[in-house]
């Protein structure tokens, strides 16, 4: 593989590391060994048309290809396989491959945010990582469309390990809507991808991402962002049909004065699915403010863990955390975890939790108004999980809304 020589040697550390390194604190335990690690190679395609129908099917689910964007990279495996852009000037979009070789500046911003010695999957990533995308908006720069990437995982018993970088230039803005996914036929297969975001002086990123998954998967997405001073940072997290195992927990990094994120996720957890989703955010700045909301439903047997996490470290911060979650099934469980650190005394930091089952009376209201009870549950779990929150492009609120729809009538 062609890379720079850094890089290289950054594996060779890693993989020195691995043996020792602790495992990861939360999720479910997983033996990466099993999983291949080679570079699986598909041929680059000139319409999606040419993807395998499999391929196409998972793009599809995504309700990427229906929206009104600056265009699509596809990345399937290891390769970026499809690639239709209609950049403005002096955007880049780029296939990480490329990026390294033609970016030498890259290597400050390779895990320059995200601790790559924190345990054995990120050693494990930072050994074997393969594909990823590379972004970066220029300076005054105002994208008014969204950016899309889709990571398939195609290959049975395979480790996708996409490592992207984004980088918002100072007073930039822009919306990057990720799609991750698999065909229905993928078998203990691992998705880690990592993704890296620079949000410079008074710039703005919108992270995206919708993950749909067959039931036999293990996923574990990692995250890092950086926000300089009156950068702004928006992450919504919405994960639609949960693998058997996951567990993600981004983490922002508010470093300037000013600098500011909103965290959002919407969590379903289906049959004996283990989903732990969480969020942090260290205030570092002054004046820097974080609001962390997660919205998490469990069906059937799921077992589904929320961790918030605001750690205030500098003069007149602000946090808030909204954290709630439903349980439907009769065998499922959920807990949540908040954590509010305060090291200066002009911090305000505040934490609301509920965990609970549909209201009766509510349940009963719209039984009263003519819907069974089947009917009325569904209406109330789309009502709790409402995308609306998120202000998506409409199509992919529709479609989240879809899902919903269909999973909660499934599941009941």
């Amino acid at each position: 593989m062609n890379e720079p020589k850094w890089l290289t040697e950054l594996r060779h550390k890693a993989l020195s590391l691995i043996e020792k390194a602790p495992s990861p604190k939360y999720g479910a335990k997983i033996n990466l060994l099993e999983f291949n690690k080679s570079s699986h190679l598909y041929s680059k395609v000139s319409r999606i048309e040419d993807l395998p129908n499999s391929v196409q099917e998972a793009l599809e689910r995504t309700a990427l290809t229906k929206v009104d964007s600056y265009g699509i990279t596809v990345h399937v495996d290891a390769s970026t396989v499809y690639k239709l852009l209609r950049l403005p000037r002096k955007v880049t979009v780029m296939s990480m491959e490329d990026a390294l070789l033609d970016y030498p500046e890259l290597k400050k911003y390779w895990f320059g945010v995200f601790p790559m010695a924190l345990n054995k999957l990120t050693l494990f990533h930072a050994a074997y990582s393969r594909g990823g995308v590379f972004i970066r908006i220029p300076e005054n720069t105002k994208v008014d469309k969204p950016i899309q990437s889709c990571f398939i995982v195609s290959s049975s018993k395979y480790a996708q390990l996409p490592h992207n970088i984004i980088i918002a230039e100072e007073n930039s803005e822009a919306h990057i809507l990720t799609g991750c996914t698999a065909p229905r036929n993928v078998r203990h297969a691992l998705h880690a991808g990592l993704t890296e975001v620079y949000v410079k002086k008074g710039a703005k990123v919108t992270l995206t991402t919708i993950e749909i998954w067959p039931y036999d998967m293990h996923v574990r997405p990692l995250a890092g962002v950086r926000v300089e001073e009156g950068g702004e940072f928006i992450e919504n997290y919405i994960l639609l049909k949960p693998p058997k195992t996951l567990q993600a927990y981004p983490t922002a990094l508010l470093v300037g004065e000013k600098s500011s994120c909103l965290m959002r996720s919407i969590i379903v957890g289906l049959r004996e699915s283990d989903v732990d989703v969480g969020s942090a955010s260290y205030l570092m700045g002054s004046e820097s403010s974080a609001k962390l909301v997660s919205r998490a439903v469990a069906f059937h047997e799921s077992k589904v863990v929320q961790r918030t996490k605001l750690w205030s470290k500098a003069p007149l911060t602000r946090g808030y955390v909204d954290c709630r979650g439903l349980i439907v099934g009769e065998k499922a469980s959920l807990s949540t975890y908040p954590s509010l650190i305060a090291d200066h005394k002009e911090s305000n930091l505040v934490h609301e939790s509920a965990i609970g089952r549909i209201a009766e009376d509510e349940l009963f209201y719209l039984m009263s108004r003519g819907l069974n009870e089947e009917e009325a549950i569904g209406l109330l779990i789309r009502g709790f999980l409402d995308p609306g929150i998120m202000d998506l492009p409409p199509e992919i609120s529709r479609e989240i809304e879809k899902v919903i729809q269909i999973t909660a009538e499934q599941a009941l």
